[in-house]
């Protein structure tokens, strides 16, 4: 006899895989030239909250570093807003949306913004 139920196992192993495959199409494009580190601590840093996220790109100290900026987005979300050298030690936090303060025992304000690297303009 041939039964028109469907196999819930089989229903559940499908929702799976279309849940993997919807997954995968997150985009964590950065713009050209981001080290590699900051863009593989960008998939963790993109995955807390619902804000929207950015990750900007400053000459600070005669050095290259990043800006991981949250949009005042707290829910797992890294407290203030961290900086990070090129090799992706962080150097300090921010602690305001105004992002005044010291990191790395200069004043901010000294920062220059270069580019934003995430997401990567198109």
């Amino acid at each position: 006899m041939i039964s028109n139920q469907t196999n819930p196992m089989k229903s559940i192993h499908y929702f799976l895989i279309a849940g993997i495959l919807l997954s995968s199409c997150v985009n964590y494009d950065t713009a050209e030239g981001t080290p590699e580190c900051v863009s593989k601590k960008l998939k963790t840093f993109a995955s807390c909250g619902d804000g929207e996220k950015s990750v900007y790109e400053y000459e600070y100290q005669d050095e290259l570093v990043y800006l991981f900026d949250h949009s005042g987005t707290t829910e797992n979300c890294p407290t203030g807003y961290p900086v990070f050298d090129a090799t992706c030690d962080k150097i300090g936090t921010l602690w305001n949306d105004e992002l005044e303060g010291e990191v790395n025992g200069d004043l901010w304000n000294t920062a220059v913004l270069i580019r934003k690297v995430f997401p990567a303009d198109d």
